[in-house]
């Protein structure tokens, strides 16, 4: 009988401590997890201590499911070659999707844009979202994939730019000026890959078919009943010009029962995005995104 409870009393205590050693590793799990969440008072340290940035500002456009961070950065940061900025900001802009994610609100957790500015320009000098780098003022585009390093033939062809053209705070050569009042023609659109080869150059072209690679299925629906949300440009000129039209009301609906202010009509908007679409390295941005854009540019759209 001793013997019995002797071995119940044994069998207890080791049961007792693989529990308690089973949820030792848990709670330390559960206690990393919590403390590696990030914050924004990291957030804007990180920003802030940065060595060339010298103005920041985060944008949300929850109606659009669209957030974006705007820099100012410094005259350091301008004596670098174009191909040192276009690194250093590639690397910034996918450091900051790898710690704040959890910050952003959309469903992709990455920044949708990084805007970078010089002084109090009318336009950012350059442009980056998840697969795409933008030089502004000059119209040319960087098509990559994240995690994608650029080849020494793409830096020399960023480094042959004007730099003084490329800091100038135009947008494909015009000042917002020369933009409103069509008084000069804009630059063509020149796209590079990574690796430095020319992907497409000169005027614009019309896309007109639907391709595979269509991010969203089109509405099947009465018109009336179609909504942007998870369209890119493939699904929009694939759009019926009535269905444009009630996709872009619905979403301008919206946006009027959030407390925006809307200044232009439905036909305002249809006729940007569809020039907006124009452009095969725009093709792949998602609709609100674009439309978003626009209304910001063309202050169209405000609270």
């Amino acid at each position: 009988m001793n013997k019995l409870l002797l071995m119940i009393t044994i069998l207890l205590f080791i049961t007792a401590c693989s529990s308690t050693t089973n949820e030792e590793p848990v709670s330390t799990v559960e206690q990393e997890v919590e403390k590696a969440a990030p914050t924004e008072e990291e957030r804007d340290e990180f920003l802030s201590s940065n060595e060339y940035i010298r103005e920041y500002e985060h944008t949300i456009e929850e109606d659009f499911d669209f957030n974006y961070l705007t820099i100012v950065m410094d005259d350091a940061f301008a004596e670098k070659e174009i191909s040192e900025q276009y690194e250093y900001l590639v690397e910034l802009y996918e450091t900051y999707n790898e710690k704040f994610s959890e910050l952003l609100p959309n469903d992709g957790r990455f920044l949708n844009a990084l805007e970078v500015y010089y002084s109090d320009k009318e336009f950012p000098t350059y442009r980056i979202n998840l697969k795409s780098f933008t030089i502004v003022a000059v119209n040319v585009g960087i098509d990559r994939e994240v995690g994608e390093k650029a080849s020494e033939e793409l830096h020399i062809q960023l480094d042959k730019l004007e730099k003084e053209m490329v800091l100038s705070g135009k947008e494909s050569g015009l000042t917002l000026k020369e933009k409103e009042s069509n008084s000069k023609e804009a630059l063509n659109t020149v796209l590079y890959s990574t690796a430095g080869d020319i992907i497409r150059e000169g005027v614009n072209t019309i896309l007109t078919s639907v391709p595979s690679n269509s991010s969203a299925k089109l509405e099947t629906s009465k018109d009336s009943d179609t909504s942007i949300k998870g369209m890119n440009g493939y699904d929009w000129i694939g759009l019926t010009d009535n269905k444009k039209f009630h996709a872009i009301s619905n979403a301008l609906y919206n946006l009027d029962q959030n407390g925006y202010v809307i200044e232009e009509s439905e036909f305002y908007f249809i006729e940007a995005l569809n020039e907006f679409y124009t452009d095969t390295s725009t093709i792949s941005t998602p609709v609100n995104e674009a439309l978003v854009s626009v209304g910001l540019m063309s202050g169209t759209i405000y609270k």
